[in-house]
């Protein structure tokens, strides 16, 4: 009797040790666990529509509405001197904060350089409401920058591309690419 009291003796004396071994990680480990901290952040998000003009002859007077455009790429070929092509950019900020906006043509293509002097771009500034004429002679050209675009507030950015009158038939049978149209609108840098 007394050899299965020493065992349970045993037994209880280790299953106390492993009770407070267990007590003691579980304590340490609730110790260490924080209440998560969570900081909301604003959401900087832009939703926007590409339209093209109804302009049958392509003389800037326009036919009626806007069609909207599914590629972001637009390509020129057998273009005529004079020729007036119109489109829409309708830029609205949902996201949850306001931000600056940017808009530029990137990824310019020609198939032959006489076309960079080709097609410039009319449109009115948005911050100034001056008429600005750039041309498309480099492979990025930056349309506007830094215009305050408020959260749930929309911009609508109407502009032309116009072949000049000094094209050539020389050039009739090649193409330029306006390879995409990048909106860009970013948070306010703090004072």
């Amino acid at each position: 009797m007394a050899t299965s009291k020493k065992v349970s003796f045993v037994l209880l004396l280790g299953a106390c040790v492993m009770l407070s071994v267990t007590a003691v990680l579980a304590w340490t480990i609730v110790r260490r666990d924080t209440e998560q901290i969570i900081i909301q952040t604003g959401t900087l998000e832009s939703e926007v529509t590409f339209l093209i003009a109804n302009d049958a002859n392509k003389d800037g007077q326009l036919d009626g509405g806007y069609e909207p455009i599914i590629e972001n790429t637009i390509y020129f070929a057998r273009i005529t001197p004079g020729e007036t092509y119109t489109f829409r950019l309708i830029i609205t900020n949902i996201g949850s904060i306001d931000g600056t906006l940017q808009v530029a043509v990137r990824d310019i293509f020609v198939t032959d350089n006489g076309l960079f002097d080709a097609l410039e771009i009319r449109f009115e500034d948005p911050l100034t409401e001056t008429l600005v004429i750039r041309d498309l002679d480099d492979e990025t050209v930056m349309l506007f920058s830094d215009v305050l675009l408020e959260r749930d507030d929309t911009l609508t950015f109407d502009f032309t591309v116009h072949v000049k009158t000094t094209v050539t038939s020389a050039l009739s049978n090649e193409q330029i690419t306006l390879g995409a149209f990048e909106v860009r609108l970013d948070q306010i840098p703090p004072n």
